[in-house]
């Protein structure tokens, strides 16, 4: 009795795992259906503030609707010294996605960043919410990653329609 009830939910447990990726499966492929980075910066921000430029958390460590870090935001000019200004100009939602983009290249590559399948949106939103290399491999970052996803096809569907 014991070993079929294991046996039952182990298989209800990979049967739920399997559902959640659904949302990957059924991306589309052909360029005019694919993600734009307007849509995953949408989708980062309404997870991380509601898309609310004056937003502080991570009890005031976390800036802006895209709630930057400064060793975030310093790993990111630092890749890519084009990018001017201070820590503190993050509120900008126009300048928060050029340090978010310069930070996913500089961790990620330009492949994943150009490339915006389903598999590298959540490992961009995982990067984003853990932090650099680290991020994308912890635990705790996957329901993050999963969320980001969601709303980004979310938004590509609504931008087709």
């Amino acid at each position: 009795m014991g070993f079929a009830w294991l046996t039952y939910w182990h298989i209800r447990v990979l049967i739920m795992r399997w559902l959640s990726l659904l949302p990957l499966l059924a991306f589309s492929c052909a360029d005019e259906n694919k993600a734009t980075h307007e849509d995953l910066f949408y989708a980062m921000a309404e997870v991380e503030s509601g898309s609310d430029d004056n937003a502080v958390g991570d009890d005031g460590a976390s800036i802006g609707r895209h709630q930057i870090q400064k060793a975030y935001w310093q790993d990111a000019t630092d890749y890519d010294p084009f990018i001017k200004g201070s820590y503190d100009d993050v509120i900008s939602a126009e300048y928060s996605q050029k340090v978010i983009e310069a930070y996913m290249r500089r961790y990620l590559g330009d492949e994943v960043w150009e490339n915006l399948t389903p598999e590298n949106i959540f490992l961009i939103a995982r990067s984003h919410n853990g932090g650099g290399i680290s991020g994308r491999r912890n635990p705790n970052t996957a329901e993050y990653g999963k969320r980001v996803l969601r709303l980004t096809l979310a938004k590509r569907n609504k931008r087709k329609d």
